[in-house]
């Protein structure tokens, strides 16, 4: 209810239905990296959501507790927490082509806390590559 609230107030995508996104900057990229079938859409928004959080605590604040929580809902799922064997290299030029690089430079969701999403975030390469290795495993 919660997403179809979302849609309904922001159907063409410029603004609050953004944060439908989170994890699925560097979600995507695993996706392609990993060739469209190696793993499900699903998984791969799971573990962009991982790195997402982490972010998020680096950039936003975000409560450090609320990660390994989360972590253990995917993990109860039996979704994965990493992409092992995926190049981070792939995923990163996968992610060149995301739709909300704005300027060339890559924006993601983030949370400031649960429930209050951030949308559009530059963050700085250095700590994008971080995320994506060690969302490859490493």
């Amino acid at each position: 209810s919660v997403k179809t609230r979302v849609i309904v107030e922001d159907p063409t995508e410029r603004g609050v239905r953004a944060t439908l996104n989170l994890g699925h900057t560097i979600g995507h990229g695993i996706e392609a990296a990993a060739g469209y079938g190696g793993l499900s859409h699903g998984a791969c928004v799971a573990i962009g959501l991982v790195q997402a959080l982490r972010l998020s605590e680096e950039l936003r604040g975000l409560d450090p507790a609320l990660r390994p929580a989360v972590e253990a809902a995917l993990a109860r799922q039996c979704l994965p927490l990493v992409a092992d064997g995926i190049d981070p290299e792939r995923v990163w030029d996968a992610m060149r082509g995301d739709k909300k690089r704005v300027g060339g430079r890559q924006r993601l969701v983030l949370l400031e806390a649960v429930g209050r999403p951030v949308w559009g975030v530059e963050v700085p390469d250095a700590l994008l590559r971080d995320a994506v290795a060690r969302a490859c495993g490493g």
